[in-house]
């Protein structure tokens, strides 16, 4: 190392060490902050489940009181929720198993009030079989594909078991859950219904409701099929121009069929699933509130053209006009149908 290589090595060491911490701070060992991560990830686990928990609740009115809508999308509804600890990535195993009891074998975590379960089975039980048929280790998969109107669970709880009768509910169905996902959103894939963490600590519960009907709208009336027919022709296209002009453009064509109607389907969505919430029981009075609530948060929504959604402006709009339709409907003891167009 010459002279110029010493002298650069010393002042650069002098100031790394004049930009150090000064103060005396407490030392946190890896061993303690593990014990830490593990009761935060206990805090975090019991906040998701007890989502899951609300958005059951909040889903099962409006899931029973629309199976006229659902076609051949109907199945029973037992009104309990169960998981076991592999239901959740291997980090968050050791939390599950010691805050919520969560194995291998579904462990109940929510039951429903006035449901099915309700009175028959409690938290904490576990499943140990369905209809005789041991689950092992299938997980909740044999109480998810179950099309029953009836089933009896073994369940061992406290260390005893006993068989459970439960007589389900008739109700669409689409299977409703929580993603842990910060982005304020919901969304349907023509089965199932998402809502994000950010969304269910966005809004309340009514709120919730009449986003939750907006989505079961989409997978009763059919748009995500209708979308992905589009994006097939918009691909069928864009395959015919690429033979005749040696240009590629399947991909953009197919991008530009899936977004046709886009901002109508949307607005359908809309219109359908406030008589889907408000048949559910739901209070719809300040319903389009929630798009001045959006619009607050999230500025660039308030556009007017463009985008695959409505703007929040005409969305607030077209529901407050819903809303005085549907209760001149509720006023008239008129069945709450939507009006088709003519």
């Amino acid at each position: 190392m010459n002279h110029i290589q010493k002298t650069l090595f010393i002042l650069t060491f002098s100031l790394l060490v004049a930009c150090a911490p000064t103060m005396h701070m407490p030392q946190i060992s890896d061993e303690m902050a593990q014990g830490e991560a593990l009761k935060q990830q206990k805090l975090a686990l019991g906040k998701f489940l007890s989502q899951q928990e609300r958005l059951q609740r909040i889903a099962h009115p409006i899931l029973t009181k629309n199976i006229q809508f659902c076609e051949n999308d109907i199945g029973p509804v037992f009104g309990f929720g169960a998981a076991t600890q592999n239901d959740f990535g291997r980090e968050w195993q050791q939390a599950a198993a010691e805050g919520f009891g969560l194995a291998e074998q579904p462990t109940v975590f929510y039951v429903g009030a006035g449901s099915a379960a309700s009175g028959k089975l409690q938290k904490g039980d576990v499943l140990l079989a369905v209809d005789g048929k041991a689950i092992g280790k299938q997980g909740t998969n044999p109480i998810k594909n179950n099309k029953n109107s009836e089933i009896t669970l073994t369940i061992d709880r406290h260390g005893k078991q006993k068989d459970v009768t439960l007589r389900g509910q008739k109700a669409c169905d689409h299977p409703s859950f929580v993603e842990l996902n910060e982005t304020v959103n919901a969304y349907a894939d023509g089965n199932r219904i998402v809502f994000t963490t950010g969304m269910m600590n966005f809004a309340n519960d009514t709120e919730l409701a009449t986003v939750y009907g907006h989505e079961l709208a989409h997978n009763v009336m059919g748009h995500i099929d209708s979308k992905m027919g589009n994006a097939a022709l918009g691909a069928l296209l864009g395959a015919v121009i690429a033979v005749g002009t040696g240009v590629d453009v399947t991909q953009e064509m197919s991008n530009i069929g899936a977004g046709a109607y886009s901002q109508s389907f949307e607005g359908e969505a809309d219109y359908v699933g406030l008589y889907l919430t408000a048949r559910g029981g739901y209070s719809i009075a300040n319903a389009s509130h929630f798009w001045r609530k959006m619009a607050e948060a999230h500025p660039a929504s308030i556009h007017l053209e463009g985008g695959s959604h409505p703007s929040t402006a005409k969305r607030f709009l077209a529901l407050e006009h819903t809303v005085k339709e549907i209760n001149k409907k509720k006023a008239a003891g008129q069945p709450l149908v939507p009006n088709k167009a003519q």
